[in-house]
């Protein structure tokens, strides 16, 4: 048998194959547009969040989403210090998708600029039980581990292709059931990320596809499991 890629996060569907197993990240009104087939995540980023009139419509269609079966995650969503967005109104919004992900019981994809602190400190106020996945993680080890004890994920993409990046650091030094691997935006394969986790790690391809699946199954308890 054959162990699928799994791709945590991605916005390109053509990395969805017979052999990539892929969720596909949609923005609420782009979700009621396109309807994706397969898995996929939908989420509030905040770099589009326009004003709170705005953003509410989204949540609307946010919980209408959570209702269709191929949507197994929230996100992504969190918080970002570089960009425009009012600073009150991104939490604001990370907050009502927050209760969103807990009433039914979705993991949630977390975009994280300079805020991961502030995010943890969330996780904790809200009581959140759900997982949440630290995507494009490419931080401290330090800070990885205080996310992992916060009962938190790491998910690792193209960083990992930079030598001696944090991610690739992080990756070496942490058990595989804490992550997750990722394409995100980029135009890189998932079999490339693999293939450098491997080098990484030391360890064979297969061996991560398999753990990265039991990861999957445990975290995200698909209808049907990998």
């Amino acid at each position: 048998m054959v162990i699928p890629y799994v791709n945590i996060h991605t916005h390109k569907g053509k990395e969805c194959t017979d052999n990539v197993r892929s969720i596909l990240n949609q923005f609420p009104s782009e979700w009621m547009n396109k309807k994706p087939v397969g898995w996929f995540s939908v989420g509030i980023h905040p770099w589009y969040i326009n004003s709170g009139d705005q953003a509410s419509e989204e949540l609307v269609n946010m919980e209408k989403a959570f209702s269709q079966k191929g949507c197994i995650a929230a996100g992504e969503a969190g918080l970002d210090k570089i960009t425009r967005t009012d600073w009150e109104l991104q939490k604001e919004i990370f907050i009502q998708q927050v209760k969103l992900s807990e009433s039914y019981h979705k993991p949630m994809i977390i975009h994280c600029v300079k805020a991961y602190s502030e995010l943890l400190g969330l996780r904790k106020e809200l009581k959140a039980e759900n997982v949440w996945i630290f995507h494009g993680f490419n931080s401290s080890l330090e800070m990885a581990g205080q996310i992992i004890g916060h009962g938190c994920m790491l998910s690792f993409g193209e960083q990992l292709l930079k030598e001696g990046s944090k991610a690739e650091t992080v990756l070496q030094k942490t058990g595989v059931e804490h992550w997750f691997l990722e394409t995100d935006d980029s135009d890189i394969s998932i079999e490339t990320v693999y293939s450098k986790a491997a080098l990484i790690t030391g360890k064979k391809e297969d061996e991560i596809k398999s753990l990265i699946q039991d990861n999957f199954n445990r975290v995200f308890q698909p209808d049907l499991p990998l």
